[in-house]
């Protein structure tokens, strides 16, 4: 007997019944009781909400197949939804593309992720054959755990749907094509022993490597070509304090490590940069803070800009306990696979 049979067996009583049951004598009076009428109706009631109960339970309780939510076995499993409509809510796309999720949203995604390498005037790039149209604003790093794998990943065409993506989204481009890496000439980032690596950073025609220690100091060394180098180098050292909103106080030099020494005002205090360059050829920013005028004892950061015969590096620390030795700064450089 289902829900809706059993509640009309117990509500609908023939009148005639409790009509001759309001008739009947008096009898020795008792405790009080409900009406019966009364009870008849609370238990029908309750067994009603109990068949509805049971009903809703077969249907959307922890087995059923509406409303419950479960992860979608979609390509990036982020995505949750109606189980019923996993698969059949997901929007449609035009051909030659898949839906992506990423948190509780859809997004087209190019499948093609086919591609050829060129060289134009002595720049590297990369050209998709469904075309280089980014589809998003977000900007990113395509990760790797080391320099080889992602010279292999790129040669043999083993960049995944996301990565390819991130490619189209990121990476600088022009009319040649995505700018990427020599491939031909690839370094891995030289390190004093006790930084840990942790990976590389593929950003078009430069990667970066993560690093850190024990301590606490952390940090990463950025590979570019020369001409990005030379671009980067101009804009964050030799017109460094040129910016809008630094201010120079003061310039001098000093003895200890044949350094030049430039008091400013930034937009977010006193700073003091020692400036001078390794027996290598690198060239050390350390800066300070300098409230007042008076250097603290520890850098804040630690920049390294360095030069190979094909190939830079820039390289910044941070969260430093002590002031890095000259022989440690020394350390830092490039080698080629």
């Amino acid at each position: 007997m289902n829900g809706i049979a059993l509640f009309n067996a117990l509500t609908k009583i023939d009148d005639r019944f409790i009509d001759r049951a309001e008739k009947a004598p008096a009898v020795p009076e008792r405790p009080r009781r409900a009406p019966v009428r009364r009870w008849l109706e609370i238990a029908a009631c309750a067994c009603l909400l109990l068949a509805v109960s049971l009903l809703i339970a077969n249907r959307v309780g922890p087995f059923g197949h509406l409303g419950g939510k479960k992860k979608s076995s979609g390509p990036n499993d982020s995505f949750y939804s109606d189980v019923a409509a996993a698969t059949d809510a997901r929007p449609s796309t035009q051909a030659g593309t898949q839906a992506i999720g990423h948190g509780g949203t859809w997004a087209a995604v190019d499948e093609n992720t086919d591609y050829s390498l060129s060289v134009v005037d002595g720049r590297n790039y990369l050209n998709f054959g469904g075309g280089n149209a980014a589809s998003s604003s977000i900007k990113d790093a395509v990760y790797f755990e080391t320099v080889d794998a992602m010279v292999t990943a790129i040669r043999t065409n083993s960049l995944s749907p996301d990565q390819c993506e991130t490619i189209r989204n990121s990476f600088p481009q022009d009319e040649n094509g995505i700018r990427i890496v020599d491939l031909d000439h690839v370094y891995d980032a030289v390190l004093p022993d006790e930084l840990i690596s942790m990976g590389v950073e593929w950003e078009g025609p430069s990667y970066t490597f993560e690093f850190y220690d024990e301590n606490g100091v952390f940090g990463n060394l950025r590979v570019l070509t020369k001409e990005d180098y030379e671009t980067l180098y101009a804009d964050q050292y030799t017109a460094f304090f040129d910016r809008a909103g630094i201010t120079v106080l003061s310039r001098g030099n000093v003895a200890d490590r044949n350094a030049e020494a430039v008091l400013y005002e930034a937009h977010d205090g006193t700073r003091r940069a020692i400036r001078y360059a390794l027996a290598n050829g690198v060239t050390v920013v350390e800066t300070y803070f300098a409230p007042g005028g008076t250097s603290s004892a520890i850098p804040v950061t630690v920049e390294l800009y360095g030069e190979t015969d094909a190939a830079a590096f820039y390289a910044k620390l941070y969260e430093l306990t002590e002031r890095p030795t000259v022989e440690w700064l020394s350390r830092f450089g490039l080698t080629e696979r």
